[in-house]
């Protein structure tokens, strides 16, 4: 799995306001074949982090998405716009080899901390 590589990568880094989220894969042991599993286990993993950050999905900006397969897009797309029903980020998707086997979707965040 993705932890047990001890990649070294932060989970996010934090810049003045500006929030980045590293790219995140969802469980691919649990969901090697299901590219709509692993869409919600990496929003379910990115949650903690923006906690941590004091953010939240409202605050998302822009999210990339690497897809190993783009026929899954359309998948993708409607869980994401589950996770942003309201107010959704800028996005963009592509096709791409993947470093984890059999991740099928990695996404990556940038937010804003709200100056209030």
């Amino acid at each position: 799995s993705f932890e047990s590589m001890r990649m070294p990568v932060q989970s996010a880094i934090q810049a003045g306001p500006r929030v980045w989220v590293s790219g995140v894969i969802g469980d691919t042991e649990k969901h090697r074949t299901d590219v709509t599993a692993q869409t919600r286990d990496i929003f379910a993993r990115m949650q903690p982090t923006l906690a941590a950050a004091g953010i939240g999905f409202g605050d998302v900006i822009d999210t990339t998405v690497y897809l190993r397969d783009t026929a899954d897009w359309p998948k993708v797309d409607a869980v994401t716009r589950d996770v942003f029903a309201k107010n959704p980020p800028a996005r963009t998707a592509t096709g791409a080899r993947l470093a984890v086997e059999p991740a099928l979707v990695e996404v990556l965040l940038l937010a804003i901390k709200s100056l209030k």
